[in-house]
């Protein structure tokens, strides 16, 4: 979770585990006022190092978006299966 300088919330995003190696990013939202300041990209950042920090070998993030790349790019997710190897 994200929050602005006034405490209201800015994005947010779910890591998801299977209790095992593998977790998955899920529902990366940022507030419109907040969009292409960063925000997603040290969410995904947090993501990343909480999944290694809990022991995951692998991220995977389920892409909706028909263009995700600056975003997968941004957070080291650069395969096209927006898979990141953790160890």
């Amino acid at each position: 979770m994200a929050r602005d300088p006034a405490g209201h919330l800015a994005g947010f995003v779910d890591v998801a585990g299977d209790g095992g190696m593998h977790a998955s990013l899920l529902d990366t939202t940022v507030a419109p006022e907040h969009r292409h300041g960063g925000v997603a990209t040290a969410l995904g950042d947090r993501a990343v190092t909480g999944a290694r920090d809990a022991g995951c070998d692998w991220l995977h993030v389920d892409v909706v978006e028909p263009s995700p790349a600056p975003y997968l790019d941004a957070c080291g997710l650069s395969t096209a299966a927006g898979l990141l190897r953790l160890r």
